[in-house]
């Protein structure tokens, strides 16, 4: 029972924790909602004051360029309207005073008469309404008695039903202890009624036979023990092997470690002397070309264009020459002098294939773009050439007279250090004579050749396909023949454009004269060794004409000239209609005197003339300088060995070590499997001896039971039965005690069952009491939106509006500087609204966010428990008289509204002395919703002007103010009070929005209700 009653109070416990988790979500809710809810109503509001303020302001406009007119028509409208037409025979405005009396009366009397009979027939009806809002107000009091009375019995029942069901429980609780102490009884009458026949020998005998047989199992616990013992020590041997396993390891990964490191340094160590070795070698094969140049007299540190454009001839030159034929094919012997020609001279012989067919390529917009990067050993390290810059015309190249110049000697620079280096060879000058010079006639006679052969009608495209060749052979020698020149052959190699980086731009308009210099290197340089079938490593007919080669027969005229006393002169041109570059050749073997001391003016031989004839002393220095060189380069060479050597002997160890590694894994691997059985072997044997204990102890329970047994069947025959009846007896009791609270839990359920009924009838009870408290609540509504409808219309018919809508006229006039007033409220309105409406949008995002919470706490409560009708009906009960109280106090704030219209209503009966009525006057706010005094002193809103039907005559008078549920009399006449419900519906005297709400009944309106009072003219 203690244990139900824990689980009870924890469920408690957790359906508390998830109400005020519900309550707290609720709460949170209610908040926000009723912050939406404000915010919702000051937007509704703000609309709402918009609304009227955009009426007002329309009605303001509209009305003020029809008064006048409004005026004029008034008495037709009086005429339809039922105050005017009363003992009126005739509309008309024009007729006398005195005709109009003498038909029916004065139209005041009769106007005052009619007034009277439908105040009488308003204040019945307003009277029979009061008396309906009283009678809905009795019924929803006595519903709301009898939904309280039938609350407080519904808490009464609920209040039963939980002692009720308290007392079932307890009695319960009771039974569950009664039929325990029976069965109790009943197995202690049972145990004595069998040891009463027990057989003491038998028992003796069993005993005997259990404390042997308990021996022995206490002998199998020992044995068991030993066992586990001789486990643990075996597992401990296992642990120390794997710790040893571990160490091993340990040790085995810090040798590897070890070794790794030292391997790792060692290699840092031999590739620095591999690099070590490599400058030194680089060093030794430097001073070893600088010996040979000199030797060969071929020495350049003077020159800065061998420096800038380095071209190399490896030895063998003749062998690597020989065999080839001019217009037939390479030997592979040629072919592969050319291979290391081109490398030696830092291009890859496997990509130059495509030298010689790649050039200047026009982009869309007309400027020249970088299509190919080449690899060479050329050095644009000279400032100059990089920063002098080159325009493109065209397909040409804007070079100064200077630039010219010192290309064509660029160019023979390079191809004169080419044959020197030849010539110098064994059989070199067999294969190229002479060297070429550059003069500035020979540069403008060249340029002038090309402009001759190839501007002026030649086709280099149709030519070519005609004759395989694209020179104009026959153009050249007769644009030299006509120079004076008078050769039959004018040498020429040609290059379909320049070669351009992609690294600088992409697309350019200039190129500098380093970038021009470097594509007229690797021109040169694919000519002569990569000018094979399609531009592939070996010699052709350029290498041959650059070359000056004398072997060449005159039916090829591809030398220039083979007598040393004839002088070959260079000619470079950019001046081809389609970009090409022009390497001419010209010989002055055959020219005038006079065009020879033109090309004699001037006249260098470059690459050559800078060459210095080296002396012994110079030829020593170099000697011992590639000397010291090769002994260095021997060293580091050793050096780098010894390094390898030592990386190699590192490698062996560090595999060695990595192997040691390798097998301390596996051993630790094998001690932890040796381990892990050692620990199973240690849990079997724990397992036997807890079974072996157990059983030890089962057979010791069976001792116990049997001596207790033999020690009951030793005792008397009288005690065992007197000690029988005492236990027949006490199972008598309990049985009595048991049947005694059964007989009370079935009482008491019965109870609680019916106590249960009953709040469910009163819950019902609760419920229909809640619906008539309902529906007497809308009656009492209904009854007083009925009341509230009769209380417009009684003000909307009073006599202060047909005074208002006859002093109209006047009220006109203030119109205008009233529209002003209130198109400016309207843009206010507007705005606030606006904000008003992006706070509202912001407050309903958290409700929300609220409502998730709470559909969240909800669901959580719903699932803790489902017992909550009585909670609920609780809550709503609480809900409904908060809600009760704010009805009374509204109900309380409607009946003291309406004694105050009632008032307000009696004083507004005209006091009638014969055909004359009391004059009538209703407040206005004075100029900019100032008040001003009467000269009795009191506070009015303002003064404005009311004619007054009596006698006709407009006059000037003076208002109190009037506020909400009090009354103030006038002196001389009795004022317009209008009781809080009205106020809410028509302006207050001193409201600032005053003019703008009577004008928002609209013209129109109120002459055709009422009519537009004016004064008469006679």
């Amino acid at each position: 029972m203690r244990n139900a009653q824990t689980a009870q109070e924890h469920g408690q416990s957790i359906l508390s924790a998830a109400q005020q988790r519900q309550q707290a979500a609720q709460s949170a809710y209610d908040q926000q909602l009723a912050d939406v809810q404000a915010k919702q109503a000051t937007v509704d509001q703000d609309q709402q004051d918009l609304s009227a303020a955009q009426e007002q302001l329309n009605a303001a406009q509209s009305s003020a360029g029809s008064a006048s007119s409004s005026a004029s028509t008034s008495s037709s409208s009086a005429t339809s309207s039922s105050a005017s037409t009363s003992g009126s025979t005739s509309g008309s405005s024009s007729t006398s005073s005195s005709a109009s009396s003498s038909t029916s009366g004065s139209a005041s009397a009769g106007s005052s008469a009619t007034s009277s009979s439908s105040s009488a027939s308003s204040a019945a009806t307003l009277q029979q309404a009061q008396a309906a809002v009283r009678d809905a107000q009795s019924k929803q009091e006595a519903a709301q008695t009898a939904f309280n009375q039938a609350s407080d019995d519904v808490d009464a029942k609920s209040t039963a039903v939980d002692t009720a069901r308290q007392a079932a429980d307890q009695a319960n609780q009771k039974v569950n202890t009664d039929q325990n102490a029976v069965k109790t009884a009943q197995q202690k009458v049972t145990d004595l009624q069998n040891a009463s026949h027990a057989d003491v020998a038998a028992l003796q005998q069993e005993v005997s036979r259990l404390q042997e047989k308990l021996q022995n199992d206490q002998q199998a616990v020992t044995d068991a023990q030993n066992k586990l013992n001789q486990a643990q020590t075996g597992l401990e041997t296992a642990k120390q092997a794997v710790d040893n396993a571990n160490d091993d390891l340990t040790k085995a990964q810090q040798d590897a470690k070890a070794a790794q490191d030292k391997l790792t340094a060692d290699q840092n160590t031999a590739q620095g002397k591999q690099q070590a070795a490599q400058s030194a070698k680089e060093a030794m094969e430097q001073a070893k070309a600088k010996l040979d140049a000199l030797k060969n007299g071929t020495a350049s540190e003077s020159d800065p264009v061998a420096q800038q454009a380095p071209a190399k001839v490896p030895a063998g030159f003749a062998e690597g020459m020989a065999g080839y034929v001019l217009g037939g094919t390479n030997t592979q012997g040629n072919i592969d002098y050319a291979r290391k020609a081109l490398t030696d001279n830092g291009f890859d012989p496997d990509a130059v294939n495509s030298i010689g067919n790649i050039g200047i390529t026009i982009g869309k917009d007309g400027k020249y773009e970088y299509i190919f990067h080449y690899k060479d050993n050329f050095k644009d390290d000279n400032q100059k050439d990089q920063d002098t810059e080159v325009n493109f015309d065209g397909d040409k190249l804007e070079l100064t007279t200077e630039q010219k110049q010192e290309v064509t000697s660029f160019v023979a620079n390079i191809v004169n250090r080419i044959r020197q280096n030849i010539q110098s060879q064994p059989n070199g000058k067999k294969y190229s004579l002479g060297f070429l010079k550059v003069s500035p006639y020979a540069t403008q006679l060249g340029e002038k050749i090309v402009d001759s052969a190839y501007n002026h009608g030649w086709n280099k495209a149709i030519e070519t396909a005609k004759t395989g060749s694209p020179h104009n052979l026959n153009g050249l020698k007769e644009a030299a023949n006509q120079a004076g020149v008078n050769t039959q052959f004018v040498g020429e190699n040609m290059s379909s454009g320049l070669l351009f980086r992609l690294n600088d731009a992409n697309k350019r308009n200039s190129l500098s004269m380093a970038e021009i210099k470097e594509s007229l290197y690797i021109t040169i340089m694919s000519m002569i060794y990569s000018d094979n079938n399609g531009g592939k490593p070996g010699f052709g007919g350029h290498t041959t004409a650059f070359l000056n080669d004398p072997q060449e027969g005159n039916n090829n005229f591809n030398y220039i000239t083979k007598d040393l006393k004839v002088n070959q002169y260079l000619a470079v041109s950019f001046n081809d209609n389609d970009g090409s570059i022009h390497f001419n050749f010209i010989s002055d073997a055959n020219a005038t005197s006079e065009v020879k001391a033109k090309l004699a003016q001037g006249a260098t031989t470059p690459g050559v003339d800078q060459q210095s004839s080296a002396s012994q002393d110079d030829i020593k220095s170099a000697q011992d300088e590639y000397n010291q060189k090769k002994t260095a380069s021997d060293k580091a060479e050793h050096d780098a060995q010894d390094s390898s050597e030592t990386v190699e002997n590192d490698q062996a160890e560090v595999k060695t070590a990595s192997d040691a590694v390798t097998t301390a894994q596996q051993k630790l691997d094998s001690a932890k499997k040796k381990a892990q059985t050692a620990q199973e072997a240690v849990t079997t044997k724990q397992r036997e001896v807890t079974d072996a204990q157990a059983k030890a102890n089962a057979t010791q329970g069976q001792v116990n039971e049997k001596k207790a047994a033999l020690d009951a069947a030793g005792k008397s025959k009288d005690d065992q039965a007197k000690e029988l009846n005492q236990a027949k007896a006490d199972l008598q009791t309990a049985q009595q005690t048991l049947a005694a609270d059964q007989k009370d839990q079935k009482t008491k359920q019965q109870a609680a069952q019916n106590v249960q009924s009953a709040l469910k009838k009163a819950q019902e009870t609760l419920t229909a009491k809640k619906s008539a408290l309902d529906n007497a609540k809308k009656e009492l509504l209904s009854a007083q939106d009925q009341l509230n409808q009769l209380e417009g219309n009684k003000l909307k018919n009073s006599l202060a509006m047909q005074l208002f809508a006859q002093s109209y006229a006047k009220f006109a006039a203030a119109i205008p500087g009233e529209i002003s007033n209130l198109s400016a409220r309207v843009e206010k309105l507007q705005k606030k609204l606006s904000n008003d409406q992006a706070a509202l949008k912001d407050s309903q995002k958290v409700l929300a966010t609220k409502k998730t919470e709470l559909d969240a706490a909800n669901a959580t409560l719903v699932k803790t428990t489902s017992d909550t009708t009585i909670a609920d009906l609780k809550a709503q009960l609480q809900k409904d008289q908060q809600q009760l109280a704010q009805d009374q106090a509204t109900l309380a704030k409607y009946q003291q509204a309406v004694k105050d219209d009632l008032a307000a209503f009696a004083r507004l009966q005209p006091e009638t002395t014969g055909s004359q009525t009391t004059d009538q006057t209703i407040g206005e706010t004075g100029e900019n919703g100032s008040e001003k005094v009467t000269t009795q002193g009191q506070k009015v809103a303002g003064t404005t002007t009311v004619y007054r039907p009596t006698n006709g005559v407009a006059t000037t008078v003076a208002f109190p103010v009037a506020t909400a549920n009090s009354s103030i009399a006038h002196q001389q006449a009795p004022s317009v009070v209008i009781s809080h419900k009205a106020q809410s519906r028509l302006p207050q005297t001193g409201d600032s929005h005053n003019l703008t709400a009577l004008l928002g009944l609209g013209l129109a309106g109120l002459a055709a209700s009422f009519g537009l009072a004016r004064k008469r003219e006679d």
